[in-house]
């Protein structure tokens, strides 16, 4: 069979002429190509078989009601929202629903479902709609927009009375009040904002006082702020806040900061700074039966350190301890050049002690200042005393005594990770260039801001004084909302960067003593010293009168 031959079966009337035409073509190649001619193979149609009782159906598009449903319920609703649609309910309780009814038959129907969603979504954009976006709902939005602009720009009096009169003249506006012209409106000398009156500057610092001196109305910055927002369009927060600070009885019981932790760093390269401090073991805080003295002495570079316990607080056994320190410190290899302690009575032989020690003139004793300790020796008595509190509370020894010459003994030997994890001991042993070592690479390079929030001191400035020593202000166990600041005004005449921390200062104001930063309270030049009267009424509170006056046996305010 030829490849033009088809088999009965296949036979097509209409191909006759197609077949002509083929074989024409193929005699064609047939004659070109010569003896090596090669009879091509046809690829046969692949023909397209399917199923029986197949059919051919198209897909109709979604409903547009279903498209919408779709979108629609992408949308959050709040959950009391589900419970005060009864439509949204009865569509989630399909049991039960009556199918005959139409008003059910709408419910559950695509469109009706829509329906229900699309009403629900409208109420709520409504109530909603008036709610300034980031507002609690409970939040009050008082000031507008253009009050925003007004507080910002907060006029002052000389422009106000400017556009008062630009009013009363039919005058032009000023540049500053265009803006608000729809909502500016005067009568007689007060200009209106809104209905509100705009406050001068004195009517301010009026009202601020009328709140501030009345026991019926707020005292602070905030509520003060909220409360005249109410009666004037142009009070702002920073108004109340330097009326306020402007006052001298808010300024003596501003309150205070704590100490920064610049007060204990010191910078030592070698031995000989020698501190002392004397701490007492009682019954009645520690538990400690007797009476006793104890002087800790100690060398602020090395941290070598001794206490000596006395049943005696005179001068003589205290100076009796310290001679004894000094001479075995001496025997070190290293002499005494000052002694640092605080004024305690029973130091004063402190000065006797060091003489024989002298290798130039001047003072070898300093002395802190009244209520300020020297803190480095407060922590080396911490030490002690915590170690000596074992012995105390297994009831081991009630007498210091035998156990404190052991406990200086393991603190002298115990080593100082930031000394090269040498002990005091072999800190004293060392030479001054390797003493030089040491220092460069344990140097304390840290750097402590100044106390954040608190303005900037300039010289020239006026502050007040902290009326709290060191020791009170370290002390925070203690109650008291008396005046904490001075009376007096002082002035800023010099301030010098501290060495170890250059980014600190102490500030020089005419007394005997020079103040941090924290120690300074900053008052405008001119201080209100004027209080409202009449303001305060009548012992409406009092339970009832008291007949005799209080014993101080009887009375103590720091009791349970």
């Amino acid at each position: 069979m030829g490849p033009r031959q088809q088999k009965p079966g296949n036979y097509n009337p209409g191909g006759v002429f197609e077949r002509a035409w083929g074989g024409l073509v193929d005699f064609y190649r047939e004659f070109s190509a010569g003896p090596n001619y090669v009879p091509l193979r046809k690829k046969r149609a692949l023909k397209r078989k399917f199923p029986k009782r197949a059919k051919l159906v198209t897909i109709k598009p979604e409903p547009q009601e279903l498209k919408q449903e779709q979108g629609l319920l992408k949308v959050k609703r709040p959950v009391e929202q589900f419970e005060k649609d009864p439509n949204w309910n009865s569509v989630l309780k399909e049991e039960e629903l009556d199918y005959d009814s139409e008003e059910k038959q709408s419910t559950v129907s695509p469109a009706g479902r829509v329906k229900a969603i699309t009403e629900a979504s409208e109420d709520l954009g409504k109530e909603t709609s008036g709610r300034k976006k980031g507002r609690h709902p409970l939040e009050p939005d008082v000031v507008s927009r253009k009050r925003k602009h007004l507080l910002f720009m907060n006029p002052g009096t000389q422009k106000i009375m400017e556009c008062v009169r630009a009013v009363n003249a039919n005058e032009t506006l000023p540049v500053w009040a265009q803006p608000f012209r729809k909502h500016l409106t005067v009568d007689g000398n007060t200009l209106y904002f809104d209905d509100l009156p705009m406050a001068t500057k004195e009517e301010k610092r009026e009202a601020v006082k009328l709140s501030y001196f009345d026991p019926k109305q707020p005292s602070t910055i905030v509520p003060i702020t909220e409360n005249l927002r109410e009666q004037y369009a142009n009070v702002t927060k920073n108004d109340v806040r330097n009326v306020l600070r402007s006052l001298e009885t808010y300024q003596l019981n501003f309150r205070r900061r704590l100490p920064a932790k610049v007060l204990g760093r010191m910078s030592l390269n070698k031995p000989g700074v020698i501190m002392m401090d004397t701490f007492y073991p009682s019954r009645k805080v520690d538990g400690w039966f007797g009476n006793y003295s104890c002087l800790c002495c100690m060398d602020a570079w090395s941290r070598f350190s001794r206490v000596y316990v006395n049943e005696k607080k005179d001068k003589e056994t205290i100076a009796k301890g310290m001679e004894r320190f000094l001479a075995e410190f001496a025997s070190k290899g290293h002499l005494p050049r000052m002694i640092l302690m605080d004024k305690g009575s029973e130091l004063k032989a402190a000065a006797k002690s060091i003489e024989k020690y002298r290798q130039k003139p001047g003072d070898l004793v300093h002395n802190s200042i009244t209520g300020q300790p020297v803190l480095m020796v407060e922590n080396m008595q911490s030490q002690y005393q915590r170690r000596m509190a074992v012995f105390r509370t297994a009831s081991l020894t009630d007498d210091p005594s035998v156990i404190m010459d052991d406990i200086s003994e393991h603190l002298n030997n115990q080593r100082r990770p930031d000394r090269g994890n040498l002990t005091p001991v072999q800190l004293l042993g060392l030479s001054g260039a390797e003493r030089k070592v040491i220092n460069e690479k344990y140097r304390d390079r840290t750097v402590i801001p100044e106390v954040k929030g608190l303005r900037k001191l300039l010289v020239g400035h006026n502050v007040r004084v902290l009326l709290m020593t060191r020791k009170e202000q370290l002390d925070t166990s203690k109650k008291g909302f008396r005046p904490k600041w001075s009376r007096k005004v002082y002035t800023v005449l010099k301030k010098h960067a501290l060495q170890l921390n250059p980014n600190n200062f102490r500030y020089f104001v005419g007394s005997n003593q020079s103040y941090y930063r924290h120690e300074l309270l900053w008052v405008p030049k001119e201080t209100d010293t004027e209080v409202i009267a009449g303001l305060v009424g009548q012992k409406s509170s009092l339970i009832e009168e008291a007949g005799t006056e209080w014993s101080d046996e009887d009375y103590n305010p720091d009791s349970d």
